[in-house]
């Protein structure tokens, strides 16, 4: 589907939405994004798409969206489905695909693509694809597609998506280059929210989501969604890889020489 689309749907994808009127080159990427997501959905027939950035960690972030329910994006995010979604960007990046099918990804992810394909089936959608386009060879931002009609073609929609994509990463290359400032919004798009460091103490001490939800007095949905951007923000995959990354940094921090009065 878009399925970075969900993985980040219900907290960041909205939230992006509501914030259209950023500045400089942010705006001009989203506009970017909006028109190319028109585009390539139109072209391939598709009918949901979702186009995003990728940062740190390769995490999926600044979704535009493009015909797909919120109800759907919430419950890619309730049932944690980017554990098994074959077209995470996550799977994707390290095998080098440019754009792949689900259908595809199947006999690399068996296990994953039955699941998600059931997920899929239960909201009305048919088939999904996704794209990842790169600059100066790293992974910037990718594509979601998803088809809720007619289930397409799979040769011909591999050889158009395959030069759509090529068409797309070039224009998206030149307008990278002028536009892209990482480090400039690195810090903001990844600093923790004061619940969210919360939430990372209660992890590092071993809480699982039961327990952190009894001990923060919220919901265990809100916990996953706390879970999901923390991962997301800190590029890891786990609770083991974030510990060793929250200890790791705090133990820098005791060690570098503190400024004199």
């Amino acid at each position: 589907m878009a399925y970075r689309l969900h993985r980040d749907y219900a907290v960041g994808a909205v939230h992006n939405m509501s914030h259209i009127e950023t500045q400089g080159g942010d705006a001009l990427i989203d506009r970017f994004g909006d028109e190319t997501t028109r585009t390539i959905c139109r072209a391939l027939g598709a009918e949901w798409g979702a186009f995003y950035r990728i940062g740190r960690g390769q995490q999926p972030f600044g979704f535009r969206i493009h015909g797909i329910p919120r109800e759907f994006g919430m419950a890619y995010t309730r049932l944690d489905m980017q554990h098994v979604d074959p077209l995470h960007p996550f799977q994707l990046l390290p095998r080098k695909h440019g754009f792949l099918t689900i259908g595809a990804a199947r006999a690399e992810n068996p296990t994953g693509y039955r699941d998600f394909v059931s997920f899929l089936r239960s909201h009305g959608a048919q088939d999904a694809a996704e794209m990842i386009f790169t600059w100066q060879g790293k992974a910037v931002a990718g594509l979601g597609i998803v088809w809720t009609g007619k289930k397409p073609e799979h040769r011909a929609t591999v050889e158009l998506g395959s030069t759509l994509h090529g068409y797309v990463e070039f224009n998206l290359g030149a307008m990278w280059r002028e536009t892209v400032q990482p480090d400039a919004s690195a810090d903001a798009e990844f600093a923790f929210t004061s619940r969210e460091e919360e939430v990372i103490r209660v992890v590092c001490r071993g809480f699982t989501n039961e327990q952190i939800a009894s001990y923060l007095n919220i919901a265990i949905s809100t916990v996953k969604t706390h879970l999901i951007n923390i991962f997301r923000k800190a590029g890891v995959g786990s609770r083991g890889e974030l510990i060793s990354r929250t200890l790791s940094t705090a133990a820098l921090r005791a060690h570098s020489p503190q400024p004199s009065n």
